[in-house]
């Protein structure tokens, strides 16, 4: 973990996740941000274009691939 703190490793290919109360989950992977709430609305981000997370391209992207995959990687609860 020290390396990882200090920078020193160059890509990181997991996911990181947080939590939230009852089934809030948010995920990052790579340059993009995922979020689901309880009452499963979700929010997508792709940080290197936005990265202050002012627009959602959630209902943009549904059927997409990178948004599906993400979502994948949320827990179901």
């Amino acid at each position: 973990l020290a390396p990882l703190l200090r920078n020193q490793i160059k890509h990181w290919d997991y996911p990181v996740y947080s939590f939230y109360g009852t089934n809030n989950v948010s995920v990052y992977k790579n340059k993009y941000h995922y979020i689901k709430y309880e009452d499963l609305s979700e929010e997508f981000y792709d940080l290197e274009k936005d990265p202050k997370e002012w627009i959602n391209k959630a209902e943009d992207l549904k059927e997409s691939v990178l948004l599906n995959s993400l979502r994948k990687l949320a827990p179901a609860k």
